[in-house]
């Protein structure tokens, strides 16, 4: 039993280890694949969001920039200028404010399209544009603000009319365009079951979210204490507001977050994903629970093998013991049953030949001690005939009386070897005569 059990801790020993050893490996490496997976997911994402709304804002801002590529705009008659305007603000659902303003910066009266907003919004759009017009480019934007009126963020956009490299600007035209279209494009953007992405200006401010994600905040709720958004105000702290790029980790414990986000340059506003750490890496658990599944199953594998091995190996050996101690005890020709065909076997086949030789040998000496024990009968039976011989009158006595203590012996549950000593003995008890002389073991009297 105890080799049994030695060999089968070996066996678990050689086997488990290495197993063990490969699934820590497996899990450590597959860990770090797919929470790199996750974060390359995250920073594509906020990549493809970045692009989407460019390509927004770009839309918007085309179809404003499609004034100025009216021929010579500032030189039809006013009601054909108002009709473009109209036109405009009737085509693009997202544009509510449109004005045109002069090359000295002056908004041009009558030339003003408004779609629904109050004076205050009005008068906001009117110093917004005119700030944009101080440094005139192919298009410039504002910083994005909440609109009472629309319930999202706008943002101003300006276009001048005429050629800017050559400093022949005739005039611009600037509007508010609503960022309605990228909350529909982050609701069309989720992150995984759990997570949302959302954009925010560079003092932590919410201009667009989700509809699910961020409890109905509206825009220009403080984000600054959400991990991602945290670690980005901490990085700009030290960073010029330029295109920036972080993915990571953000945050710690139930707040963790996997998250990344993007600081885009003339926009300022940054693009953040974020998706709580235990759905993100809820494949890392996955594949570490299939892959401890998988050891446990192995080990277990390994450790029937093992015992299947140290069973088969020391069951034998058991059997080779027990058949011993019978040869011992004198139990020649005692077989072992072992039918394998390896070198135990062999082994075995080798055993049961030397049993059966023994059971011969044996044969043999039970033959030979047979013929002697005869011989050794004859001759005590000889030197009781030769006291018969002396004293006829006491002729056969020592052979009864050896037959009697034999029939005594056998009612008294003696062994044969006591019952072969009686038998000897009776025959034997008279041969003191052999010394006597005949006149007095004889005389009459």
């Amino acid at each position: 039993m105890r080799l049994f059990k030695t060999i089968l801790l070996l066996m678990l020993v050689a086997s488990v280890i290495p197993i063990l050893g490969v699934g820590a490996q497996s899990i450590s490496r597959m860990r770090q694949l797919l929470r790199g997976n996750a974060q390359e997911l995250a920073q594509e994402r906020v990549r493809q969001l970045a692009l989407r709304t460019e390509g927004l804002l770009a839309d918007s801002g085309r179809a404003v920039g499609s004034l100025a590529r009216v021929y010579k705009f500032f030189q039809l008659p006013l009601d054909e200028q108002q009709t473009l305007i109209r036109n405009l603000l009737i085509d693009r659902k997202e544009i509510f404010i449109l004005s045109v303003f002069d090359a000295r910066g002056k908004r041009i009266p009558n030339l003003q399209a408004i779609s629904d907003v109050t004076p205050e919004e009005v008068a906001r759009h009117q110093v917004l544009a005119e700030g944009l017009l101080k440094a005139p480019a192919e298009l410039s934007y504002s910083a994005p603000y909440p609109s009472p009126s629309h319930g999202y963020a706008v943002v101003t956009l300006a276009f001048p009319v005429g050629d800017p490299e050559r400093k022949l600007i005739q005039g611009f035209v600037a509007a508010e365009v609503s960022l309605q279209g990228l909350h529909k494009l982050l609701d069309a953007q989720p992150v995984g079951s759990t997570g949302f992405a959302y954009l925010v200006d560079l003092h932590g401010k919410l201009i667009v979210g989700p509809s699910a994600g961020l409890k109905g905040m509206k825009p220009g709720a403080d984000l600054s204490g959400r991990p991602a958004v945290k670690h980005l105000l901490a990085t700009l702290e030290d960073s010029p507001p330029s295109e920036l790029l972080r993915v990571g980790n953000f945050g710690e414990g139930a707040d963790a977050v996997v998250g990344a986000y993007l600081v885009t340059p003339g926009q300022g506003w940054a693009i953040v994903s974020e998706q709580p750490a235990a759905q993100a890496y809820a494949q890392v658990r996955t594949m570490e629970q299939g892959v401890a599944l998988g050891v446990v199953l192995a080990v277990a594998v390994a450790a029937a093998l093992a015992w299947t091995f140290s069973r088969n190996l020391t069951l034998p050996l058991r059997r080779f013991a027990a058949t011993a101690l019978e040869l011992a005890r004198g139990k020649f020709g005692a077989q072992v049953s072992v039918k394998s065909k390896n070198e135990i076997g062999e082994l075995a086949q080798t055993f049961n030949y030397m049993s059966s030789q023994l059971l011969a040998y044996d044969a043999e000496t039970k033959g030979l001690y047979k013929s002697l024990e005869e011989g050794y009968l004859e001759t005590i039976v000889a030197l009781a005939n030769s006291i018969d011989s002396k004293d006829a009158y006491t002729r056969g006595h020592s052979q009864r009386v050896g037959d009697f203590a034999v029939e005594i012996g056998r009612e008294m549950g003696l062994t044969e070897r006591e019952i072969k000593h009686l038998h000897y003995g009776g025959i034997l008890h008279d041969i003191g005569k052999i010394g006597i002389v005949e006149s007095i073991l004889c005389k009459q009297s």
